[in-house]
């Protein structure tokens, strides 16, 4: 369905020439496709470079329809939806080329729009606030994270407020609460407000799942939200109780993917769980059930389709499975594997400090050996 439906919009192109009408619905078209072969904050089959060449067309037609018709607010918001969108498979390949686009798409949405427009606009804004937020969370700058992110939460809130029937709004505002709680789990050392975020979040996923138990996207940011209350709950010593939230985020996670196993985004967060699974085994000495959930991991990660494997994603989810699995078999005494899992994991150009210090404590050896990544050399 995706290669038919991009053949379809590249022959529509091809006849569009002067129909400003319809090169602006194929720009909206190419959006959406964009947004389902890679858009990587959302469900996406995982193919960055398709996803980019649909939103660089779908950029290069909405630049053509706003160039004819500027004043047209209908026009620049279509425009700053497209290099929003495009902004957002770019993040992790083209970081730079991904801040001007956002910074495009925030003057565009700024600028006075008619008031039917109103709600799209600051709907544009806010995610690319909750884009910014990402970039500064990234780049070690938290402050500025952080104001970018309560920038978004006020926008969504506002919107919310005025119509608590958005689900675009409702989902943003419970994604942005939940983004603001990994800082404050994080570098702001604020697990009280955490908590609150959290909590404030699976109230919004509570309520989008009660008007349609059969909303899958609800569903998984329920499930997102139970990932991060279970490491609030670790961090807070309650590990039986980590262990609980965390099952639930994941048997969420298997139904869904085996209904759409074709969806990267969650593939690569179910790998993410059964690492967290295994951590909060592993804190609580049940070692062969921690070795389990890695086992479940490397599964989930082993039935990915070519492309998937080729992600930074999946590659670094594959790697910290190799470090979960090292700290786990050094603390069953079984250091020669712990070993080879440091090795692997090197090779897939994982931070191995933290790993390779609790295999050092475990083995009684004074130094793990770590060998250069041959992955870099291969790049």
């Amino acid at each position: 369905m995706e290669r038919r439906a991009a053949e379809y919009l590249d022959i529509l192109s091809k006849k569009a020439r002067n129909d400003l009408d319809l090169k602006r619905e194929l720009a909206e078209s190419y959006v959406r496709l964009g947004d389902a072969q890679g858009n990587g904050i959302d469900a996406n089959l995982g193919k960055t470079k398709e996803s980019i060449a649909s939103l660089e067309k779908a950029v290069a037609l909405s630049t053509e329809v706003y160039r004819a018709r500027s004043s047209d607010p209908e026009a620049r918001a279509a425009l700053a939806r497209a290099k929003l969108g495009l902004c957002h498979v770019l993040a992790q390949s083209d970081p730079a080329r991904a801040d001007q686009l956002r910074g495009e798409a925030l003057e565009l949405s700024s600028q006075a729009l008619s008031p039917k427009l109103v709600e799209i606009a600051k709907l544009t804004l806010a995610r690319a606030y909750f884009g910014k937020a990402e970039r500064f969370a990234e780049t070690g700058k938290t402050q500025e994270a952080l104001a970018a992110r309560n920038r978004s939460i006020e926008l969504l809130g506002e919107m919310v407020a005025a119509n608590p029937a958005n689900e675009d709004a409702l989902r943003l505002l419970g994604q942005s609460l939940k983004r603001r709680a990994v800082l404050e789990l994080g570098p702001l050392h604020a697990l009280d407000n955490a908590r609150q975020d959290l909590e404030a979040a699976m109230r919004i996923d509570d309520r989008r799942i009660a008007r349609n138990p059969n909303n899958a996207a609800a569903r998984l940011d329920q499930a997102l939200g139970q990932s991060y209350l279970a490491k609030l709950q670790q961090r807070q010593g309650d590990l039986a109780g980590a262990d609980e939230m965390m099952d639930h985020a994941i048997a969420t996670r298997v139904e869904l993917l085996r209904a759409d196993p074709s969806n990267v985004r969650n593939r690569t967060w179910l790998m993410s769980n059964y690492i967290g699974l295994a951590a909060i085994r592993r804190a609580e000495k049940r070692l062969p059930e921690s070795m389990a959930a890695i086992a479940q991991g490397f599964a989930v990660g082993n039935q990915a389709a070519a492309p998937v494997t080729s992600s930074p994603d999946w590659i670094e989810y594959v790697g910290s499975l190799h470090l979960e699995a090292a700290q786990t078999r050094a603390q069953m005494g079984a250091c020669k594997d712990a070993q080879r899992e440091l090795d692997e994991a090197v090779r897939l150009n994982a931070d191995v400090i933290t790993a390779r210090d609790t295999v050092a404590k475990h083995c009684g050896v004074a130094g793990i050996e770590i060998k250069k990544s041959k992955l870099k050399s291969q790049e």
